[in-house]
């Protein structure tokens, strides 16, 4: 075991010792900007929103060096931003995003999920978006967009877990575009372009090559790339900034095998199961961990209903409803428990269909009667009252809650629930 360590302590050497490095495109503009990094992704959301309501639109997004990183640029007009991601492409939610005249700004790949911003201010009249699985394919759909309609234009491109999504929109005017894919980092080309009018539109790296899309816009802005280095180029940003250029493209260089990121080695090393790992960040509000692991786990014994319970539970705390009920369904079905009709009242609940959700509470609490010798908490006679309040059954309502407090004679909490109620009921 000694020797296998060694093994891979020299191959995680040699793989930091190659090229893992950031680039980034600065352009002119006066517009406010700001960036940040993060550990998670939900993280990374809450950014996009809470810039949202000071009118910056999310313009770039990588991961790299275990964050997210993330660019906000001012617009002049409020516009309508949302965001989405997971661990596959969300191409429904793209569709239906269409539908409302609103356009992919933004995808990138990292840490296992894909992300995915849309808004609905942009210079198009069209979009499309493939997914292929080499540059060369990748090239040919281009091409194939550009036989249709010249107008076309490369407008993203992302690569992560094998794949390459290309976005193409069709632009009101047409915009000369040329492209190159290149082993090193192509700044020769770069600054022909450059003096030839063009602009870089994007720029990425798959692990082996880098690639960067330039157009010629008919306002041709100042424009200056950073040769690759390691580590983040904050230093470079901020002199940048104060020279009124605004980060228009960032790109972070890996190695291959980053793409993969060491999970053999994570389960070589690591003696916990799925289940224990998605139990870890259901613990620590990690509810998309939660969710990748239980599902992960769910693959290793689908006929574990303690593994459907908690990830229709963890989709749920996450927001995720609709998509919990089939879960918690499928529990159910394996074998019923005072959890499981717990977590599907909660859940139809949570759809507002509070008199569907009174009959699983009650099957909740009679299970668990059976199950357990005696209640050691009020939460299911208090979210069963809350259930009952939802239909105006405000004396239902009161009596599971004072069955709560029964339970739990010194929480504050169900007090003042039990005032809320009576006050509701007219009871003095």
């Amino acid at each position: 075991m000694k020797s296998l360590f060694l093994s891979v302590a020299c191959f995680l050497a040699a793989v930091c010792a190659q090229a893992q490095q950031w680039s980034a495109v600065m352009t002119e503009n006066s517009e406010g900007q700001a960036y940040d990094s993060f550990n998670s992704i939900s993280d990374l959301e809450k950014f996009v929103l809470e810039q949202a309501k000071k009118n910056r639109v999310i313009t770039e997004v990588v991961y790299g060096d275990g964050k997210w990183y993330a660019v906000a640029t001012h617009t002049s007009s409020a516009t309508k931003i949302e965001c989405k991601w997971g661990a596959s492409f969300p191409s429904d939610w793209v569709e239906e995003r269409w539908k409302e005249d609103m356009y992919i700004n933004k995808i990138t790949y990292g840490d296992g999920y894909w992300f995915v911003a849309m808004i609905d201010k942009v210079p198009y009249v069209d979009q499309s978006w493939g997914r292929r699985l080499s540059w060369t394919e990748a090239e040919k759909f281009i091409k194939e967009k550009w036989d249709v309609n010249n107008k076309y234009n490369i407008t993203d491109l992302a690569y992560g877990n094998g794949y390459w999504y290309i976005v193409m929109s069709v632009l009101k005017e047409y915009e000369g575009q040329s492209f190159k894919d290149s082993e090193t980092f192509p700044n020769d080309w770069i600054n022909t372009k450059y003096k030839d009018g063009y602009n870089v539109s994007c720029i990425e790296h798959d692990g082996k090559k880098w690639y960067v899309v330039m157009t010629k816009h008919t306002k041709n802005p100042g424009e200056i790339i950073f040769n690759p280095q390691k580590g983040f180029p904050e230093a470079k940003i901020k002199t940048q900034w104060d020279n009124s250029r605004r980060i228009s493209s960032l790109v972070y260089a890996r190695s291959e095998e980053d793409d993969d990121d060491y999970s053999w080695m994570e389960a070589l090393f690591s003696e916990k199961s799925n289940k224990e790992k998605a139990a870890e960040k259901l613990a620590a509000k990690d509810y998309p961990g939660a969710i990748q692991y239980y599902k992960a786990a769910i693959t290793e014994n689908g006929k574990d209903e303690v593994l459907w319970n908690n990830l229709a539970w963890a989709k749920y705390l996450n927001g995720n409803c609709s998509d919990a009920l089939s879960d918690v369904d499928k529990a159910i079905t394996l074998k019923s428990t005072s959890y499981n009709n717990h977590t599907k009242a909660s859940i139809l609940k949570c759809q507002n269909k509070c008199a569907e959700a009174i009959k699983y509470f009650d099957e909740a609490i009679r299970l668990y009667r059976k199950e357990q010798e005696k209640f050691t908490s009020g939460e299911y006679y208090a979210d069963r009252a809350d259930v009952k309040r939802c239909i105006g059954n405000y004396s239902g309502a009161i009596e599971d809650i004072e069955l709560a407090i029964a339970i739990e004679p010194y929480n504050s909490k169900l007090k003042d629930t039990l005032k809320e109620l009576n006050k509701l009921a007219g009871n003095k």
